[in-house]
């Protein structure tokens, strides 16, 4: 919903009207607050018009993306209206329970916290890239009319790629989904040979917001955290123990800085200096044969 309303600057409204309830009474709530906002949008319409404007105009000369926003201390006054509510005992569990009295309606001055900041950014690229093997991604930005141009000759450039450090996921699902969440990333300065069918999508349409919102992977709305690369994420290439043994010890010898390395996180981590599989697996990630291709996903930015 977050790339959707702000990445194409959307008046948007959650209703709250799935709360149980009489049906018609739900039915009821909804059909007013529909018939007040058409009429409040069509009074409202060249304000709000010029509103959203003025908000494309600014998103095209921004030259940062900001993202992961974190609600502030800050408040405002806020007349509340609601009704009185007791917790009295339930007759099922025979602990407190909530129950809201309709018939005793009040007026409360709270503090309404309606400030939020973005706690991560990066620079806008000139363009970005997308490996043409993503349909599913790029039918999703076709869908929102996001400009791109496909490539048809094979072309070598120098761009960043994404690499995944880490991401998170939650016991259960949300939406038929497995969410990535608290995601930390990388950019890796590298030279790629684009093939036919890669898309270039350049930064200076009206869309540039949403396009961020969505291929940002540690955006909340990424199509990264709703699991659009997550064949990157497998790792294909192991090593038997038995066999990259004496391997892992011919490449510590040829390589003094691995070997520090190694040293320093088994005297800073005891676990660590418990397992022989992850001290192979360390040196393992360091050496030229650990798939160089895992955890980077098909996107690539030029800055």
């Amino acid at each position: 919903m977050y790339a959707l309303w702000k990445g194409f600057q959307h008046v948007c409204f959650t209703l709250e009207t799935h709360m149980l309830k009489p049906f018609p009474q739900r039915v009821q709530a909804t059909l007013v607050f529909l018939e007040e906002t058409i009429q409040w949008m069509n009074t409202e319409r060249k304000k709000i018009e010029g509103a959203r404007l003025a908000a494309r105009q600014w998103e095209l000369q921004q030259t940062f993306f900001r993202y992961n926003y974190r609600l502030q201390d800050a408040y405002e006054p806020f007349l509340f209206k609601g009704y009185a509510f007791s917790n009295p005992i339930s007759e099922i569990t025979g602990l407190p329970r909530l129950k809201y009295h309709q018939d005793q309606p009040f007026e409360k001055e709270i503090n309404y916290y309606n400030r939020y900041a973005a706690s991560d950014s990066i620079r806008v690229p000139k363009f970005i890239v997308i490996g043409g093997q993503c349909q599913e991604v790029l039918e999703r930005l076709i869908s929102n009319q996001v400009e791109m141009e496909v490539l048809q000759d094979e072309k070598t450039m120098d761009l960043s790629q994404c690499r995944i450090q880490s991401t998170e996921n939650g016991d259960r699902t949300y939406e038929g989904h497995f969410l990535h969440q608290n995601t930390k990333v990388e950019w890796q300065n590298r030279s790629v040979t684009l093939k036919p069918g890669d898309c270039i999508i350049p930064m200076d349409q009206k869309n540039k917001r949403f396009i961020l919102s969505v291929l940002q992977p540690d955006a909340p709305d990424s199509y990264f955290a709703w699991n659009y690369f997550d064949s990157y994420l497998q790792q294909k290439e192991y090593f038997s123990p038995y066999v990259f043994e004496d391997m892992a010890l011919e490449l510590l010898k040829k390589d003094p800085a691995l070997q520090a390395a190694l040293k320093q996180r088994q005297e800073e981590d005891e676990d660590f200096k418990k397992s022989s599989w992850d001290q192979l697996y360390f040196i393992y990630t360091q050496s030229p044969y650990y798939e160089p291709s895992h955890n980077f996903i098909p996107i690539y930015y030029a800055w």
